[in-house]
């Protein structure tokens, strides 16, 4: 990856191959400056001879393959179990988390967060 002019303000993807495409197209990722220096740091490292055999997802676990939502669950729980909260963590139970989070204390945000987590206000509020 490389970062296509050093005045940009953010960097847009196009992800065509992901756990939902097949319902919901292809999904839009926004990152800023900094998180782009950081992608181009990690996609450099996935270029290291060791890991030439891994999978061709860009994000991989250490067993070389596609980091899947159990991956993350584990870690999220392993992390979160260190600051002494014992029930298994997930993707899920994040997403909801942030949204009754920015709907508590930023109302104002509600939109631009339905549009990140793509999901309709109304979805949020009901559940």
């Amino acid at each position: 990856m490389k970062l296509s002019s050093a005045d940009a303000d953010s960097i847009v993807f196009t992800i065509a191959a992901h756990k939902t495409a097949s319902t919901h197209g292809a999904a839009t990722v926004a990152i800023n400056k900094t998180e782009a220096e950081l992608l181009q740091g990690y996609m450099r490292f996935r270029l290291l001879p060791q890991i030439a055999d891994a999978s061709a997802y860009v994000f991989v676990s250490t067993t070389k393959t596609p980091v899947t939502q159990s991956n993350v669950a584990s870690a999220l729980t392993l992390a979160f179990a260190s600051s002494g909260y014992t029930d298994r963590v997930n993707c899920t139970k994040f997403r909801k988390l942030a949204v009754t989070q920015i709907h508590q204390k930023h109302p104002e945000k509600r939109h631009d967060l339905a549009s990140h987590m793509c999901h309709r206000v109304a979805t949020a509020e009901k559940h």
